[in-house]
């Protein structure tokens, strides 16, 4: 934050050239001078306090507070907002609707008038400035996925796929990207980060898949599946990566490089998969539109079992989107779809459906540590905070930004990207 005021400087100046050009000009002898004495700021408040000294029979004719940003993303509003008219004898003011911007200025404007014998002399003068300035990370696009580190839960990785493929990392403890990583021809490679260990890995439609190491993001390892047609997803299971090429499950014994078919008479075109430990493997496959999950018995690849499936429609829609898919922690149960429909991992049975609790639709969800669900809830600045068991909406968080990814620290505190405006293509990280 900074704080300018040199006012005083500027009054004496204005002084020194009134008397000299004219001495007997009484408007020159009976002026104001404003100074701010107080600039306190935090996210959703400034207080400003300021000091009026009059000389002689200046009368004051209004009172009034001015709020501009030249941030690039302000919109037409903040670039000149008229914000207070007070009356003339007050000395303080609290904007408690600050946008959320790099940097704002304040300026308190004083009209006033002189009577005098031949009619009244109108003037004005004005503060110095009173600038607020905060670290705002923006971002070009939001990101098509998001990770979690699994050793420093403060950092998050990021995956955006657009012409190149990038892949940085954010600390939320810092504010601030602090590593980053770009892949050329970003339209061949998938649109989903793995963490695994220390390393997370990024997949291309050819096979290849890289892993990078989460501090320093050097390149540690490189994987060739044998693929026929086009990879479409993997995931890994101890010493094995399961993928999907030609919509057909194979399984790349990591160890030896040999690839085998995971169920001799099994096709599937699945686009995510997670290995649920104990012989247990979740796949979310597609039929476009339709998305659906299936928990699968893989302790004979000969032989594989379907244990568990959801419907590929529920209330005439997809019953899934690969988009928005959140797991708990503990991986007991995981969140899907603008609806918000919770399902349990042990079965897949549908636990809950949040837009029918609130009314309201979702971009994406995140669960924390302390047994909370939180949503960003679309089209509106709040996120929604939810008990994560009985489902119970016990929190509502009202945002600067329109919200979209939540993340949660180590410790349990919010941020949040989020859209800059409604019709923005411009985003920002936004902290609490």
């Amino acid at each position: 934050m900074k704080f300018y005021k040199t006012n005083i400087l500027r009054f004496l100046v204005f002084l020194l050239l009134a008397s000299c050009s004219s001495p007997d000009n009484k408007a020159f002898q009976d002026s104001i001078a404003i100074e701010i004495t107080s600039f306190t700021t935090s996210k959703n408040k400034v207080d400003i306090s300021w000091s009026i000294e009059r000389f002689n029979s200046a009368i004051i004719s209004s009172l009034s507070i001015y709020r501009y940003s030249t941030d690039s993303d302000a919109d037409n509003s903040n670039r000149g907002q008229l914000i207070a008219n007070l009356p003339s004898n007050e000395t303080s003011f609290t904007d408690n609707d600050v946008p959320y911007l790099e940097n704002l200025h304040y300026v308190i404007k004083i009209n006033y008038f002189i009577e005098n014998e031949s009619g009244n002399e109108y003037f004005n003068v004005e503060s110095d400035e009173a600038v607020f300035e905060r670290n705002i990370v923006k971002l070009e696009r939001v990101p098509n996925h998001i990770v979690q580190d699994q050793t420093n839960l403060d950092n998050y990785h990021f995956l955006t796929k657009s012409s190149n493929l990038d892949v940085f990392r954010y600390n939320m403890n810092t504010n601030a990207i602090e590593m980053d990583v770009t892949f050329e021809k970003g339209y061949n490679y998938l649109d989903k980060l793995i963490i695994k260990d220390e390393n997370i890995f990024v997949g291309s439609i050819y096979g290849v898949i890289n892993g990078l190491n989460t501090n320093d993001y050097s390149k540690t390892i490189t994987y060739n599946l044998p693929i026929i047609d086009e990879l479409k997803s993997f995931g890994f299971r101890d010493n094995e990566i399961h993928f999907n090429d030609k919509e057909t499950w194979n399984c790349f014994k990591i160890d030896s490089g040999e690839t085998i078919p995971v169920g001799s008479y099994y096709s599937t075109n699945f686009v995510f998969s997670i290995d649920l430990k104990d012989n247990k493997f979740l796949n979310i496959s597609n039929h476009y539109p339709h998305f659906w999950a299936t928990i699968y018995d893989i302790s004979d690849f000969e032989n594989i079992k379907k244990l568990y499936e959801t419907d590929a429609v529920l209330n005439h829609t997809s019953y899934l989107d690969k988009s928005i898919l959140h797991f708990k922690n503990d991986n007991s149960q995981f969140i899907s779809t603008f609806y918000g429909r919770v399902l349990s991992i042990k079965d897949l049975s549908l636990l809950a459906e949040l837009s029918k609790i609130t009314g309201y639709q979702y971009y994406h969800f995140k669960y924390d540590n302390k047994g909370k669900l939180y949503g960003t809830v679309k089209n509106n600045k709040l996120i929604h905070v939810f008990n994560d068991e009985t489902y119970e909406l016990i929190e509502t968080i009202k945002t600067k930004l329109y919200p979209v990814f939540p993340l949660i620290s180590k410790d349990g505190s919010l941020q949040c990207i989020g859209d800059l405006n409604s019709y923005s293509l411009r985003h920002a990280i936004e902290t609490f």
